[in-house]
């Protein structure tokens, strides 16, 4: 594909309606408003992914060197520069949940608040069946008194 093409594509290529969109210096505006409907589909038919009993919470970097204002920097991972991710997924790697890092972490509706780390956990966890034994794993940032 010539960049003329994708040129071309990415003008007729639209998820939201962009004339909708909350204006840009609204705090509460959601900063993937135009992408949204996508990342909701991918995330409903991640959790319609059959679970194996261990599952893991972590972060993940999806590496990008352009301009954004969602990237991030993690200066302990190997590529330091990106957008940062949060995941629920599996001991086959198969990912069940996530969630775009897209500024401060708010508590949300209908769940307890316990901290920014601890508010991913349970986000992330609210697709686990609560009546089957499942496992679940997260690393040192996660861990908070609240966590355990």
């Amino acid at each position: 594909m010539t960049t003329n093409q994708w040129e071309e594509l990415k003008q007729f290529l639209h998820f939201n309606d962009s004339q909708e969109a909350s204006d840009k210096d609204d705090p509460e505006r959601d900063r993937l408003y135009k992408v949204r409907p996508l990342l909701d589909h991918l995330v409903a038919k991640c959790r319609e992914l059959p679970k194996l009993q261990n599952l893991w919470v972590d972060e993940q970097l999806v590496p990008f060197k352009g301009r954004s204002s969602l990237k991030q920097c993690l200066p302990n991972k190997p590529q330091k520069w990106g957008y940062k991710l949060f995941l629920l997924w599996d001991e086959c790697g198969l990912m069940h949940n996530f969630e775009v890092y897209t500024g401060k972490i708010l508590p949300q509706p209908g769940f307890p608040d316990i901290g920014a780390s601890g508010n991913i956990v349970l986000r992330m966890g609210s697709v686990i069946p609560r009546d089957l034994n499942y496992i679940l794993y997260f690393d040192n940032w996660f861990c908070s008194v609240h966590c355990r």
